[in-house]
């Protein structure tokens, strides 16, 4: 089950992370409350979570970056867990030491942090506070190829730009990048840069949710 603000995301035209993000829920309480009955809301309260936490690895500072109301601020961005030809690896804590064996994926879920313990319902900020969303935006390198979303972020503040974000400021900016993954079948190219193929999409979702379901109450059912 989905609420309407979730059936009428959408997806084909979600900005980038450096742009001004869309509203979600008017409030990080009615995200909670929401989060009950809808499965979209249920996923982006924990990929607001996992925004929340500085989880380490390879971090770039970028200075003179233009933001769309034409300010230029240094961002922070956070890479990966190895440099680009996988000799350095980074940890959580922020040390670096040399990893001469080939770079080996890190399989761990994203660390979640609840939301109330940075805003906790009792505060006046708990109603000032809501998610934006925005995608995240794959570029293919070969000519003529509509950008294809490949992922759906979230991050908390109060209001539509990156610098209002929680742990931003004005003059330095984070991105966290999406933990929500958009996936569709190979060959298929079910979301265009122009929202074609929408409802497509949110079957594909809701279908894989329904999947998800199944193939968890089975490994339930599994264990001794």
């Amino acid at each position: 089950m989905l609420c309407d603000i979730c059936e009428a995301i959408p997806f084909g035209n979600l900005p980038s992370e450096e742009q001004n993000a869309l509203p979600h829920q008017p409030s990080l309480d009615a995200l909670e409350a929401s989060k009950e009955s809808c499965s979209i809301c249920s996923l982006i309260w924990w990929a607001a979570g996992c925004s929340l936490v500085n989880v380490g690895g390879m971090v770039a500072f970028r200075s003179g970056v233009e933001y769309p109301s034409g300010r230029k601020i240094m961002t922070q961005e956070t890479e990966s867990n190895y440099n680009p030809i996988g000799l350095l690896r980074a940890m959580e804590n922020g040390a670096v030491f040399l990893d001469t064996p080939s770079p080996k994926p890190d399989l761990r879920e994203p660390v979640f942090m609840d939301p109330r313990s940075c805003f906790p319902a009792t505060e006046e900020i708990s109603g000032k506070i809501r998610p934006w969303i925005f995608g995240s935006w794959y570029k293919s390198p070969f000519k003529d190829i509509p950008l294809q979303l490949i992922g759906l972020g979230v991050r908390l503040g109060t209001g539509p730009s990156a610098e209002a974000a929680e742990g931003n400021t004005d003059e330095e900016v984070r991105l966290r990048g999406t933990f929500l993954r958009v996936r569709t079948d190979d060959g298929i190219m079910l979301l265009l840069s122009n929202g074609q193929y929408y409802a497509n999409l949110l079957s594909e979702i809701l279908a894989w949710q329904k999947w998800f379901r199944a193939a968890f109450a089975q490994t339930i059912k599994a264990l001794p």
